[in-house]
């Protein structure tokens, strides 16, 4: 979707912990890249924060529990007035159930606070919606679904190109 909005004139640009694969490639040129310094993530609250102030974005995108929670509390250090938009793809609670300890685990705990303080959240489908409206204090008039996965017509093409991956053959 990134492409969409450069398309139609929107000034993009895609902050990432790391700059690798295959969908770099696949990115307009428009798209501006920048890469945070570390992986880190208590190291990249603090270079986010850094970032929202002097780089003065109108809208985040966000994916993953972890970053959703990172992207809200370096919104709120660096008061900005920066909309933030989560993006929720898979089932927070069972992850939370199964997973070892992990800073996820501290994060989750961060949940209700930083998802009710974001703008929008974004499900990926019905049920990752109703899962996330368990969580306290997320109300179900902030989650919306759009559903996974986004099509282009570059993806017709691509349908095309041969595969070299053994268990797909």
């Amino acid at each position: 979707f990134v492409n969409h909005f450069v398309e139609n004139g929107s000034d993009v640009t895609l902050l990432l912990i790391n700059k690798e694969g295959d969908f770099i490639s696949l990115l307009n040129p428009k798209v501006k890249l920048k890469e945070f310094a570390t992986d880190n993530k208590l190291k990249y609250l603090s270079e986010l924060t850094t970032e929202l102030v002097n780089g003065k974005y109108d809208i985040m995108f966000t994916a993953t529990p972890t970053l959703n929670v990172l992207s809200v509390l370096a919104r709120n250090n660096a008061k900005t007035n920066t909309k933030i938009i989560i993006s929720e793809r898979s089932d927070t609670i069972h992850e939370f159930k199964t997973g070892g300890f992990t800073l996820f685990k501290v994060l989750f705990l961060l949940i209700p606070y930083a998802y009710r303080s974001a703008d929008a959240i974004v499900a990926v489908s019905q049920g990752v919606a109703d899962i996330l409206c368990k969580i306290p204090f997320i109300p179900k008039s902030k989650v919306n679904v759009i559903y996974n996965p986004a099509f282009n017509t570059g993806m017709l093409e691509q349908m095309q190109e041969p595969v070299d991956e053994p268990w797909l053959i």
